[in-house]
């Protein structure tokens, strides 16, 4: 017995677009970026960071830190690698020590082991990741290390660096336009300088890749200052001196490029070249918060106007990838061959993580070890965690005395077992009137034009509409008179209203208020169409007037004057 053969939803043409190819490519890739987790702090965080790889939770799971700065603490949240989709929030969750003001500004270690971050008093902090505590502080106006005051300028951002001798340096800039360099290892400052304009320093970046020697700093003057451990001193790049900038809120480096982003401005420095490579003008529609650089030719970047944006350094393609109900504060994307994810944190302290599928399986800590070896317990045990399948089929002669057969897994892919449709089933019973009541109550259009269309093939369209009362007839007339003017629908709603009109023109009309409504709607739909046709066709006519005119490039000359065809009566006959 064959199985009943379900309805085939209408398929057109997709439709036109403004958007570019790379548009298109470009919404497809981030369309692959899924929330991960999500959790909510007290108050704002003004400041994020991913750890410099993963790490293994405390059931030995592999997850990748988050460190955000909240008030007065920093907290360090794990989201589980293996899951994507954590459904309980972060996997672990610690919160350091309190500091002295609000802190800002949150870096890690090239190893992971050690954080800094700063408040808006201007100490600078460095904090075990394990434990949570403030190993040591910094103040502004200090040469060693001691304990934190009050009244210095914020110190807004921190970063780690590596100077010429492979020790740890931990720089730290403030509001004052000064820039220290701290020796953790021997809790003293290594050296200081200061802007001469003294405008506040907001943002620090520094890449081993480009130079082990310098940091770049972005200032509130618009300018971005690369500052050497070598000569120690400082000075501008400017890219474009007559264009003044906006000031620079964040900066992100790589081995060769550049990224600043001020205003509603986001730009691309090409540090080897020394040339912008590329700009992007009203990015955000408010002051733009956070920028990050990828892996590819991509660039992130977030504001004030609750989006994030990406910008394709290819052909500067510019498209929103998401937005948030509250302003997005800090921005922090992380790229691995495995996994790529990042992290947005809104006004309101709520931390939003998305990610990419795992490219490469991250296994957990069982099958990291090793395999067990001959005569232990573990060998003789394995296999014994294996599930059979559900379902099994035994292929073999049932007849004999021989049961032996081969035993397969089978999965269920017949499309019968699957259920169907209420209009599926309706169509299976040939009851075509209830067939296309349970389409129209679903109001998909394409679903109710898919049943009409097999309802015409059938030659069953008349006796689905037939004997239907009022209540019936309603849901039928509210289609009809909002889609009957759709180019892709057209053709066949007009046969269906031309249907309808013969079986009830003498029987319904003028008789039910509710059908003559409805079809008062659909005549000045109608009208309404005609009219817009009709204009249409003269503005036609008009045009292949104005192009015939143009397109016919013949003229008469008469020495210097050129006249068209029709003004023969200006020529002189004689010449």
């Amino acid at each position: 017995m064959s199985h009943f053969r379900r309805v085939e939803t209408e398929r057109w043409a997709p439709l036109t677009t403004n958007r570019s190819t790379s548009e298109v490519s470009e919404i497809r890739y981030w369309s692959k970026y899924k929330i991960w987790a999500e959790s909510e702090l007290s108050s704002g965080c003004g400041s994020c960071a991913w750890s410099p790889g993963p790490t293994r939770a405390v059931d030995g799971s592999p997850i990748l830190r988050l460190a955000c700065c909240s008030s007065l603490n920093v907290s360090i949240m794990g989201a589980p690698l293996l899951e994507s989709r954590a459904e309980n929030g972060f996997k672990s969750m610690k919160t350091s020590a309190r500091t002295l003001d609000v802190c800002c500004g949150i870096s890690w270690r090239s190893d992971g082991r050690l954080l800094a971050c700063g408040d808006n008093s201007g100490n600078v902090y460095t904090m075990d990741t394990n434990s949570g505590s403030i190993l040591r502080a910094f103040p502004i106006g200090a040469n060693t290390a001691a304990k934190p005051k009050r009244g210095g300028a914020a110190a807004r951002s921190t970063i780690w660096a590596t100077s010429s001798k492979n020790t740890q340096m931990l720089a730290s800039s403030f509001d004052d336009g000064s820039i220290a360099i701290w020796d953790v290892g021997a809790g003293g400052l290594a050296w200081r300088s200061s802007l001469n304009n003294s405008e506040p320093i907001r943002t620090l970046a520094y890449s081993v890749e480009y130079s082990p020697y310098v940091i770049l700093a972005g200032s509130y003057d618009g300018n971005i200052y690369r500052f050497d451990f070598r000569n120690k001193n400082y000075e501008s790049l400017l890219f474009n001196p007559s264009v003044k900038n906006s000031p620079i809120e964040n900066i992100n480096l790589n081995a060769q490029l550049l990224a600043a982003c001020g205003g509603t401005n986001v730009m691309v420095f090409d540090l080897i070249a020394g040339k912008i490579q590329a700009t992007w003008r009203n990015a955000h529609a408010k002051t733009s918060t956070a920028v990050a650089l990828g892996t590819k030719h991509r660039v992130l970047s977030t504001g004030l106007d609750a989006t994030v944006r990406s910008h394709s350094l290819l052909d500067t393609t510019s498209i929103t990838v998401c937005t948030t109900a509250q302003p997005i504060l800090a921005l922090s994307w992380y790229c691995d061959t495995n996994i790529e994810c990042y992290a947005i944190s809104q006004a309101n302290g709520k931390i939003t993580t998305r990610r990419t599928p795992l490219t490469k399986t991250l296994t957990g800590r069982k099958r990291t070890l090793q395999s067990p070896k001959g005569g232990t317990y573990r060998y003789f045990m394995r296999g014994t965690t294996n599930t059979m399948p559900n379902e099994i089929s035994i292929v073999g002669p049932s007849n004999t005395s021989n049961t032996q057969g081969i035993v397969l897994p089978t999965t269920r892919t017949n499309q019968s077992n699957k259920l169907l449709k209420s209009y599926d089933q309706a169509l299976r019973k040939f009851n075509y009137a209830q067939a296309l009541d349970e389409a129209l109550a679903t109001r998909d259009p394409v679903i109710v034009l898919s049943i009409m269309r097999e309802l015409e093939h059938r030659n069953a369209l008349t006796s689905a509409l037939a004997r239907r009362d009022e209540i019936r007839l309603e849901p039928l007339l509210a289609f009809l008179g909002t889609h009957l003017t759709n180019p892709r629908y057209a053709p066949l709603l007009i046969q269906v209203a031309n249907t309808f009109l013969d079986l009830y023109a003498h029987s319904a009309l003028g008789t039910v208020p509710a059908v003559d409504d409805a079809l008062a709607k659909i005549h000045s739909l109608l009208r309404t169409e005609i009219n817009a046709q009709h204009s249409l066709l003269n503005l036609r006519g008009h045009l292949q007037a104005l192009i015939a005119l143009y397109r016919t490039p013949f003229r008469q000359h008469n020495d210097d004057i050129m006249v068209a065809p029709d003004d023969t009566h200006g020529l002189d006959s004689g010449k």
